[in-house]
């Protein structure tokens, strides 16, 4: 028995040589580098026969802001923009070559740029902001400044919002030492001590006046007038801010009289309605009556050491007595005193 095979060759296709119109720019995988007019570094890689851009690199150097010296970083599209010659300064211009002026990190606005300042080391800091023409004035500053005080105390100053410091220097609280400890601006305010009073028997607080404790009388309070009590009863004085006191007055008006009271409340002692202290008088009497035309006037004893002495009635001032067979002095006696015998008188007897 006779068997026939046949033999299977498979079919292989083979690429046809480039036609000769056809040229390979370069081979596949193949990397280039090329150095661009702007100094940046060009990375190309062959791909399909084609040459195919892989980005750009490189530093170069450049001149920049106020004509320093710096460097420009290429991008992946071969250009260079900006020229960075260090951190962002406040001056007006670009330093780090962001190509945004004065502008703080991470920030796109131009004169953005902050920074702490503080001119009188106050215990909080405050910010001031760049601008075109340079910093702005310092601001939200707080806390205080240490000083040398009054006495040489040491202190603090209280900074304002405004970073600035005040002239005072507070040591503590305000004492008797012709200083502003408080430096509120004022020196010694409202520093008492003990209760005072003077020899008119006026009361006051001991207060601090340029370093010295001085007795300050309460005005307007009023003090009982002791020292007349039999001439003007329950009469009180107001006191004065030197310590004096007023005239002595009754709770109520009456008529005036010479007992160094301000009886009818007009404000003067013992005197006529408008007159000054003393100016009252009274008629002279005697056991008949008035006598007309014959007074007396009040005397006015002085103040002795802040306290009122008691006014009194002088002698009647009277003419003399003459030999007319009258009481011409009014004291109760006709041309006593021998007046009959020195002079001639047809009501009189002669002497011998």
């Amino acid at each position: 028995m006779r068997f026939a095979f046949a033999l299977l060759i498979p079919l292989i296709s083979v690429a046809e040589p480039p036609s000769p119109s056809t040229t390979m720019a370069c081979t596949d995988g193949t990397i280039n580098y090329t150095t661009h007019a702007n100094g940046c570094r060009e990375k190309r890689v062959c791909n399909d026969g084609a040459w195919d851009s892989d980005g750009c690199s490189g530093v170069v150097a450049c001149t920049g802001c106020g004509g320093k010296q710096g460097t420009q970083t290429c991008s992946d599209s071969c250009d260079v923009n900006g020229c960075n010659v260090g951190a962002e300064i406040c001056n007006n211009c670009d330093d780090n070559g962001d190509e945004i002026i004065d502008n703080a990190p991470t920030s796109l606005n131009f004169y953005s740029l902050t920074e702490t300042c503080n001119p009188n080391s106050c215990g909080i800091a405050g910010t001031r902001t760049c601008t075109a023409t340079g910093w702005n004035a310092c601001s939200g500053c707080g806390g205080t400044v240490a000083c040398q005080g009054c006495d040489n105390k040491t202190g603090t100053r209280a900074c304002s919002a405004n970073c600035s410091v005040g002239a005072g220097c507070n040591t503590g609280v305000e004492t008797c030492n012709n200083c502003d400890d408080n430096a509120n601006g004022q020196v010694d305010e409202e520093v008492f001590r003990n209760t005072c009073s003077s020899t008119a028997g006026c009361g006051g607080r001991e207060k601090c006046l340029g370093g010295q404790f001085t007795c300050q009388y309460y005005t307007g309070t009023r003090r009982a007038c002791l020292e007349l009590t039999d001439s003007c009863p329950q009469s009180t004085a107001e006191c004065r801010a030197d310590g004096s006191s007023g005239p002595c007055q009754p709770t109520t008006a009456r008529a005036e009289d010479c007992n160094s009271c301000d009886d009818n409340l007009d404000g003067v002692v013992d005197n006529l309605p408008g007159g000054g202290v003393g100016s009252i008088t009274k008629p002279c009497s005697n056991s008949l009556g008035l006598c007309p035309g014959i007074n007396q006037v009040c005397e006015v004893r002085p103040v002795n050491n802040g306290t009122w002495l008691n006014n009194r009635w002088t002698a009647c001032v009277a003419p003399p007595e003459t030999c007319n067979g009258e009481d011409d002095d009014c004291d109760d006696g006709i041309d006593e005193g021998e007046v009959c015998l020195t002079e001639s008188s047809p009501v009189c007897p002669q002497s011998p």
